[in-house]
């Protein structure tokens, strides 16, 4: 018959404890296997964005009320981005605002791969840590419009019928008309990527995603 003896119980807690100190230093490993990517992606980015951006001409009067009349134009914009913040997620990976217009904005293929391969690695997505600072990105006027959804927080008071009332705080979703724009290039963090160039690689080469 099996017994669970004073012995066979130590043993076991051995081994648990080796497999426990084994998957914190997994964790580790990974952690800085993670730091040491973002550091060497990021430096690379650095040096090689500025040139990469002087390949665009972006126009300065965007009017983003009338996208129609700036079709197929070039515009360059530094912001955050806003999708699951201000607005939420839906047809567009991307949002933001310009002079408080809401705008809609789609990656390039070589844009969209080389955001995914990044964020895969990070275990994260791109401009969720402060050090990643803003997106600086290069996109085409689509011409057209899409819908975005905006989050809005509301307040209010209930009451249960008996003189008693409360305050309460809630979000409201309103869909809104957004321009819709093509990201062709984008900055943030270790990512850089142009869709005739590629994406700057942690050796410094840029090439395909």
């Amino acid at each position: 018959m099996f017994r669970f003896t004073p012995r066979l119980r130590s043993l076991l807690l051995i081994v648990l404890a080796i497999g426990f100190v084994g998957a914190i230093r997994a964790a580790d490993d990974e952690e800085a296997a993670r730091e040491a990517y973002y550091k060497k992606m990021t430096e690379a980015a650095e040096a090689k964005w500025p040139a990469m951006e002087t390949k665009f001409k972006p126009i300065e009067d965007f009017d983003p009320s009338d996208p129609a009349a700036f079709k197929g134009k070039i515009i360059r914009i530094e912001t955050d981005n806003l999708m699951g913040y201000r607005f939420k997620p839906g047809d567009f990976p991307f949002a933001t605002t310009l002079d408080g217009t809401p705008i809609a904005a789609k990656f390039d293929p070589v844009v969209k791969a080389a955001v995914t391969q990044i964020e895969k690695r990070l275990d994260r997505s791109l401009g969720d840590n402060d050090d990643d600072g803003r997106w600086t990105i290069f996109a085409r006027v689509e011409g057209t419009k899409g819908k975005l959804q905006r989050k809005i927080n509301v307040e209010g008071t209930v009451s249960d019928g008996a003189g008693n009332s409360a305050k309460v705080k809630g979000e409201k979703v309103e869909t809104v008309e957004a321009p819709i724009i093509t990201i062709l290039a984008a900055r943030i963090g270790p990512l850089a990527v142009s869709k005739e160039l590629g994406m700057v690689k942690e050796d410094g080469t840029i090439g395909k995603p």
